[in-house]
């Protein structure tokens, strides 16, 4: 009697640490989403660095980022495109492994240009500010 007892606290044990671990994992999924494989600069990063900027820093970047998204979408669009091709190429009953070296080299390469958007962004951004504000911004990036 004791026995079972003992197994079934056991056993509600396990299903509500189990409850709790499921719940766990999902607030952080909702707090802060899987990146998707299709955007190679997560939001998530995007906000980490607006949040360290000082002033209106992060406005101003907000603001050249939202003017350059069209551009932004488009290799992004070429980036998502390359990657359906290598990912279908992968799927093939036969792999052709130079196409899919191809299609992921192309896929790099819009990568490589979105990212030198954003660099450019940035960029823009910190030479629009008065150098107190960047010592300070380069101050907060030191600290972290």
């Amino acid at each position: 009697m004791r026995l079972r007892i003992i197994l079934a606290v056991s056993l509600l044990l396990s299903v509500a640490l189990n409850a709790a671990l499921v719940g766990y994992g999902y607030t952080l999924y909702r707090i802060r989403p899987l990146a998707l494989l299709s955007d190679p600069i997560p939001p998530q990063m995007l906000e980490a660095l607006s949040s360290r900027l000082p002033g209106g820093a992060d406005q101003f970047l907000s603001e050249r980022l939202e003017a350059n998204r069209p551009e932004l979408e488009a290799e992004r669009a070429g980036y998502r495109s390359a990657l359906e091709r290598a990912a279908g190429l992968i799927e093939a009953d036969v792999v052709d492994t130079d196409a899919v070296k191809a299609a992921i080299a192309e896929a790099r390469t819009y990568r490589s240009r979105m990212g030198d958007v954003y660099v450019d962004t940035f960029v823009e951004m910190i030479a629009a500010l008065p150098q107190a504000q960047r010592q300070k911004m380069v101050e907060r990036f030191r600290k972290r």
